[in-house]
C-alpha cells in the first residue's frame, strides 16, 4: 500500500520544527508521514502550501496513481482561490492583501496583491465558495471512486461546517476539528499546526478508518 496525500500547509508541514522556515519543504512531521509509519506504508505527500480546493482538486485529478495507492485528502478553507494556466497556477489568497498581516515576512509583487484584491472585493462569497468546494470534493471522491482507488476526506474546517448542504452533499466526511488541534498545539510559527496537532490527526485518521482498512 502507497500513501497519496493531497491538501495546503496544514498536509505539507509548515511550521514544523524540521523545515521551519522554509516555505518549500515536506515535513516528515506532517500526518501524512507520521499516518504511513503508523500504519506500515509508503506515502507520497503531495500538499502544497497556498493551495485552494480548486487547486487540491485539480492536482487531484491530474495525479497518475498505482493500483496500490491510497488516497487521503485534507480540504482547505475557502477564502483561497487560484488561476489555472496553461504552464503555471496562480495562487490567490487573503494573506496577499496589502493591509492583512504580513505572512512571516513574505511580500508579494503589485499584481499578485491587485489581483487578490479584485478577487475578494467583487467574486468573493462565502456561501458560493462552500458550494464550490463541495462540488470540488464530489467530483474527486467520483473520480477516485471510477479508478477504483480507495479514498477519504476531512477538512481543515469542521464537519459541521457543510451540515447546511446535507441534502444533497453525500460525501462522508472523516470528522477531525484540525482547527481546533492547531489552536491547542500551534507549530512554531504560531498559526500552524505543531507536531502534537499532527499526531494527533494521523491518530483519528487512524481510528476513524480503521487503519485505512473500511
Amino acid at each position: 500500500m502507497n500513501l497519496v496525500t493531497f491538501g495546503c500547509s496544514y498536509t505539507q508541514g509548515i511550521g514544523l520544527e524540521d523545515v521551519y522556515p522554509k516555505f518549500d519543504k515536506i515535513s516528515k512531521l506532517a500526518w501524512p508521514q507520521v499516518l504511513a509509519e503508523s500504519v506500515g506504508c509508503t506515502v507520497d505527500n503531495l500538499g502544497v502550501g497556498g493551495s485552494s480546493n480548486k487547486k487540491i482538486l485539480h492536482n487531484i485529478l491530474k495525479h497518475d496513481y498505482d493500483t496500490d495507492d491510497v488516497v487521503v485528502v485534507c480540504w482547505t478553507h475557502t477564502d483561497r482561490w487560484c488561476v489555472i494556466k496553461q504552464d503555471e497556477i496562480s495562487d490567490v489568497g487573503i494573506w496577499q492583501w496589502p493591509d492583512s498581516r504580513k505572512y512571516d515576512g513574505v511580500k508579494y509583487d503589485r499584481e499578485t496583491i491587485k489581483r487578490s484584491q479584485v478577487f475578494f472585493e467583487h467574486l468573493h462569497d462565502e456561501n458560493d465558495m462552500v458550494l464550490q468546494m463541495q462540488r470540488d470534493i464530489q467530483l474527486a471522491k467520483y473520480w477516485l471512486d471510477k479508478r477504483n482507488i480507495k479514498n477519504y476526506h476531512f477538512s481543515v474546517d469542521a464537519v459541521t461546517y457543510f451540515k447546511k448542504y446535507e441534502k444533497w452533499f453525500d460525501v462522508e466526511l472523516l470528522n477531525i476539528k484540525f482547527i481546533q488541534l492547531r489552536n491547542n498545539f500551534p507549530g512554531l510559527d504560531g498559526h500552524h499546526p505543531g507536531w502534537q496537532a499532527q499526531a494527533a490527526v494521523a491518530e483519528n485518521i487512524i481510528e476513524l478508518t480503521q487503519g485505512l482498512s473500511i
